[in-house]
């Protein structure tokens, strides 16, 4: 082969010029995207009986052996038999209708955003009327007073 060639070949390689540090970073990039991917399938039933009896879940075997081959594929409910036409149902409607959810679901996200906000604006209002107090009530103005009062209303208030 001609070193025009082999350079070409060398080139088209996966990750030829990554250092080995870099390859490695790349790999653990891909495994955390999807820890599950290139894990075969009996050793991903395996490890997944071994989780439901370990934490005493093995009436929901089935469920959580459908739920491993789904988290490593998605797909994987085409290619395999337990699936049942419910669930398959099930996984296409999480595809094709993502934003389809219980009332009770966007109830409770839009009532903890109110609640986060309105808990943004109490403490900023507080942080805000800490510049004020030392003047208002008489008190010694050092540094150290006034971090004791704030630490003292963060702990107090998050009880």
């Amino acid at each position: 082969m001609s070193d025009s060639v082999q350079e070409s070949k060398r080139h088209h390689e996966h990750h030829p010029h990554l250092d080995a540090k870099t390859r490695v970073v790349s790999n653990l990039d891909a495994k955390l995207a999807n820890p599950l991917r290139g894990v075969p399938y009996e050793t991903l039933m395996n490890e997944v009986e071994i989780f439901a009896q370990e934490r005493g879940l093995s009436h929901l075997l089935p469920e959580l052996k459908k739920g491993a081959l789904v988290a490593q594929d998605a797909d994987a409910y085409k290619q395999h038999d337990m699936f049942t036409d419910e669930d398959k149902k099930f996984l296409e409607d999480e595809v094709t209708h993502k934003w389809r959810q219980t009332g009770t679901l966007y109830y409770m996200v839009v009532m903890s955003s109110l609640a986060a906000a309105v808990q943004g604006m109490d403490e900023a209002v507080i942080n805000g009327a800490q510049l004020f107090y030392p003047s208002q009530f008489g008190m010694d103005t050092t540094t150290s007073l006034i971090i004791r009062i704030s630490a003292w209303r963060l702990v107090t208030w998050r009880r």
